[in-house]
């Protein structure tokens, strides 16, 4: 039970991670569009 609860663990914290980058790259790409569109 403690192995299953470890991988659950693992996997939570992956898929977190994974949703975390991908939203830093979303608001930087945001960033990077706005700079163009201001000049």
């Amino acid at each position: 039970m403690d192995y299953g609860f470890g991988m659950a663990g693992i996997l939570m914290i992956l898929w977190w991670g994974w949703y975390l980058i991908f939203t830093v790259i979303v608001v930087v790409k945001l960033c990077q569009i706005a700079k163009y569109l201001k000049k």
